[in-house]
């Protein structure tokens, strides 16, 4: 129904599909049948998962309003679907025999929609909720119990995912988080979740912690948060301590960096048909510094950097790198007619234009001292070593690319 409507009807089918999902919930079912209508929700919900995304993925942050609706409308969705999931754990816990024949198959339904919800925090620029993460590790850790984390499914929705099951579909979601979802671009943070469909199952969560040479993913089930990348394991780690170590993983992403550096095509890398070959190189180094490079150790010598901010949008970035305000009397005149019409296209603000006649003296003592003053800030050294998918565009105005803080509001630095 849902896939063959228009994308103007879309809150009319989400008001129907949740409403479907909650009632479902309020009413009781067997297990197996209950299972079995997930499993038939499942495409409907990702119809409205696609239209939603249209209306928050990448959006400047502070959000809009409209943005924060659809947001939580997508994470409503996808929750409500888990709830179906998450119904059938105790059932499972207590040997229900209808669901013996399945048990790997609706484990890792419920961590794919755990995964999902990864996407949505991500796309969103949001942090995870730590009870989501909570409710994956337990996913698996049931799995694991049941001796299912590693049998194989089929899953219609994930068409190029290889070797499908319970412990490559909570690898995924930490894989996707450990990149930073937040720190990369709508296309990039598609393209990554297409690729781990085939590349998570190269990461293994195991109790034992075992000797090697590079850095390995270590996660807490019992904690809050995904995985960490880490020099080593802890001696004395619990019981719920999981290691997974990367290194299949980042072979598969230097051979492919090493083919494209060579003319190889990245849809016979299995990177994709629409995937240019700048972009995949810029992505796949990017994904080998999340996912294997370890920060630079910070020694007791080293500085702390300090950058000045100026915080005001177009007319803030402009009056700091020319001195002046958009004067249109004084400053139109001086330039040539196509300097005019592409000055015009940029929407100086009414209030920048009120300040006509004013001489820089003047205006240092409203702009300068006020609403346009420089902030120090100081560039401690963070967990991961910086994005290389940042860019610093001409006359001093800094701008990153893919910014988890990306404002609505352009700032200049100096």
């Amino acid at each position: 129904m849902a896939a063959r409507g228009t994308a103007h009807q879309y809150p009319r089918y989400y008001e129907t599909i949740l409403g479907q999902l909650k009632r479902l919930g309020e009413v009781e079912f067997a297990p197996r049948e209950r299972a079995r209508i997930a499993e038939v929700m499942r495409e409907p919900v990702m119809f409205l998962h696609t239209e939603l995304a249209r209306r928050y993925a990448g959006k400047p942050q502070p959000a809009s309003e409209r943005e924060n609706e659809a947001a939580e409308q997508a994470l409503a969705l996808w929750n409500a679907l888990w709830s179906q999931y998450s119904a059938c754990l105790k059932p499972l816990l207590e040997g229900d025999p209808d669901l013996q024949g399945v048990k790997a198959k609706v484990l890792q339904r419920g961590l794919w929609v755990g995964k999902q919800l990864m996407l949505v925090y991500g796309l969103a620029r949001r942090l995870p909720a730590p009870a989501v993460w909570q409710e994956l590790h337990a996913y698996y850790r049931l799995a694991e119990i049941l001796d299912c984390a590693v049998t194989a499914v089929s899953d219609e929705l994930m068409p190029n995912a290889v070797g499908v099951s319970c412990y490559s579909t909570y690898c995924h979601a930490l894989l996707l988080d450990l990149a930073d979802p937040c720190a990369m671009t709508v296309r990039q943070i598609e393209l990554t979740d297409r690729w781990l469909s085939m590349w998570a199952r190269k990461v293994f969560p195991t109790p034992q912690q075992r000797e090697t040479e590079g850095p390995l993913i270590v996660i807490d089930l019992e904690a809050p948060m995904g995985a960490v990348l880490l020099p080593a394991g802890a001696r004395n780690a619990g019981e719920t301590t999981r290691y997974g170590y990367p290194a299949k993983l980042i072979t598969s992403v230097r051979g492919r960096l090493k083919r494209l550096a060579s003319g190889a095509n990245p849809a016979e890398l299995q990177l994709g048909h629409d995937a240019a070959v700048e972009a995949c190189t810029a992505l796949l180094n990017y994904l080998d510094t999340r996912w294997y490079a370890l920060p630079a150790k910070r020694t007791g010598g080293d500085a702390t950097a300090t950058v000045d901010l100026c915080v005001g949008g177009l007319g803030a970035a402009y009056f700091r790198i020319s001195g002046r305000t958009f004067n249109s009397n004084d400053l139109l005149g001086r330039l040539s007619y196509q300097g005019t019409q592409h000055l015009a296209t940029l929407g100086a603000p009414d209030r920048l234009r009120s300040q006509q006649g004013r001489s820089r003296e003047e205006l240092g003592v409203g702009i300068v001292a006020g609403d346009y003053d420089w902030t120090r800030w100081n560039l401690a050294p963070r967990r991961h070593r910086a994005s290389p998918l940042a860019s610093r565009s001409a006359g001093g105005v800094a701008r990153r690319r893919s910014d988890p803080l990306r404002l609505r509001h352009s700032c200049c630095a100096r």
